[in-house]
């Protein structure tokens, strides 16, 4: 079914077109415009960002509401054989909200528990486009979640978007999200290439920032900081739901954040989040957030201070 299309974001987009696993972020992207050196965004006086991060057991799903009221989802929970967390948690909590179309759909990477709602949230809400990650030439072939995404997305019509560092997602109301993952050129991640292609998206509103790193490991962290990349931000959305992997002690060092979320579940098979790295965090006296204790999690800023609620259902 055809939805009406919305087109409120302008995407700020510093690199050429680029081909991305088989699908081509070109001609048909003109609506994306480049721009260099940009001025610094400007909150809105009086006005807040909001990002919620859903308790969607293990795996991973985040509501940006800006201040004029565009609303991004990164990530879109786990789905297998019996549900999927898209149609049971995501949805529901949209249509609460009285949300009925995105602004974009942002997958940072095709691990099911990250992409496997996807395909219900985009036939249940109006979604005009869906950023993945660019990652050059293919490491590992399409998952099954890929493929039912894509699928979706060419039923419902969905834009995608290439996205890789050095991109911008701005919106209009003083909301800057910079790319900082993949990288720019193509590279070959000599282990987890997935996860480590992973979009990380470092989102900006007046001086608070906010760091949502997907499931990027050690490897990619090392990466961005050799390429200059400055992470520094008030809230870290911890890698990999905590996995010992990621967030390494150079990654904490230069993020430096006074708060931390994990977006993790109830007794999970993984044994996430790794107690070396709570340690890390707790060392460094970061407040710890977690879905599996804290329930959904709820943050928002005036572009001064952050303000934090849990245990929302």
């Amino acid at each position: 079914m055809r939805r009406r299309r919305w087109w409120p974001l302008v995407l700020a987009v510093l690199a050429g077109p680029a081909i991305v696993g088989g699908y081509q972020a070109g001609k048909a992207w003109r609506r994306f415009e480049t721009q260099r050196g940009s001025a610094e965004p400007r909150p809105l006086a009086g006005q807040t960002l909001a990002v919620t991060f859903l308790d969607v057991g293990q795996g991973d799903a985040t509501v940006l509401q800006t201040p004029s009221g565009r609303t991004l989802l990164v990530d879109a929970g786990r789905a297998d054989e019996q549900s999927s967390r898209g149609r049971t948690v995501v949805l529901p909590y949209l249509r609460r909200k009285g949300i009925n179309a995105l602004d974009a759909l942002i997958l940072t990477h095709w691990d099911q528990d990250h992409a496997g709602g996807a395909d219900a949230v985009i036939g249940g809400v109006a979604v005009p486009k869906m950023l993945i990650p660019r990652i050059g030439k293919r490491q590992e072939p399409a998952s099954l979640t890929e493929k039912q995404t894509m699928a979706a997305a060419r039923r419902e019509r969905v834009r995608i978007v290439a996205m890789a560092r050095g991109q911008t997602i701005r919106v209009d109301d003083g909301v800057e999200i910079s790319v900082l993952n993949p990288p720019a050129r193509p590279h070959r991640f000599r282990r987890s290439p997935d996860n480590n292609c992973s979009i990380v998206l470092l989102v900006r509103y007046g001086d608070r920032r906010i760091l949502l790193m997907g499931d990027a490991e050690e490897e990619a962290e090392l990466m961005m900081l050799r390429n200059g990349v400055n992470p520094r931000a008030d809230v870290l959305k911890v890698g990999h739901h905590g996995s010992g992997s990621s967030t390494s002690r150079r990654w904490l060092d230069a993020v430096r954040p006074t708060a931390a979320v994990i977006s993790v579940g109830r007794r999970n098979a993984f044994g996430h989040p790794s107690r070396v790295v709570l340690d890390r965090l707790y060392r460094r006296r970061i407040r710890v957030y977690r879905t599996d204790r804290d329930g959904t999690i709820l943050m928002t800023t005036d572009g001064r201070s952050i303000r934090t609620r849990s245990h929302l259902r």
